[in-house]
């Protein structure tokens, strides 16, 4: 007899165990994510990408940081979520001394950012920021694990700047792509 069935939960008569739908018969979703259970470990939850290209280099002859501009967002559905952080450029060039990138994160929208990868120029993790590319022409790609702790929005950004002189570096040469990607990963 056909009919419907509306409950909160279903559970097996003893409350623990199997449910068991016979073979031949199936339930049956009628939209997106109808049933949900938690991702395993290691499972990818979601990723985000952001992209652009410029028709002029981005380049740097300063020691003082330059912000990129192009920011990424991502909201975790679990505040236990590692994020994959990557960053590429499909042409960098930092033979003229060096180049240095430094990786921020904002838990509270974008008003304020901390450095992940401080520029300290000391014996310690990251004493030349997230990356320094001394290369000539090169494509680059960094990555960094970041455990936020959060599920609201959070937001990366990067800047640039030169190593120890005035000489121009580039970012990205002109009609080049570079962006960012991010995954979420269960634990």
């Amino acid at each position: 007899m056909p009919g419907i069935v509306r409950t909160d939960s279903i559970a097996s008569y003893s409350q623990s165990g199997t449910i068991i739908i016979p073979t031949g018969n199936k339930i049956v979703g009628t939209s997106a994510n109808v049933f949900m259970s938690p991702p395993r470990v290691g499972e990818i939850v979601q990723q985000v990408n952001s992209n652009a290209s410029t028709t002029s280099a981005l380049t740097i002859t300063s020691l003082s940081e330059t912000d990129l501009g192009l920011k990424i967002w991502i909201t975790p559905e679990y505040a236990s979520s590692k994020l994959v952080v990557e960053w590429y450029s499909q042409m960098i060039y930092g033979a003229a001394n060096y180049i240095i990138l430094q990786l921020y994160r904002s838990t509270n929208g974008g008003s304020s950012f901390v450095n992940l990868t401080p520029f300290t120029n000391a014996s310690s993790r990251y004493a030349y920021g997230w990356n320094y590319n001394s290369n000539a022409w090169a494509q680059q790609k960094v990555r960094f694990v970041d455990m936020p702790g959060v599920v609201g929005n959070v937001v990366y950004k990067l800047s640039y700047r030169n190593g120890s002189s005035t000489a121009t570096n580039y970012l990205v040469d002109q009609y080049m792509e570079y962006g960012w990607h991010l995954t979420e990963i269960a634990q």
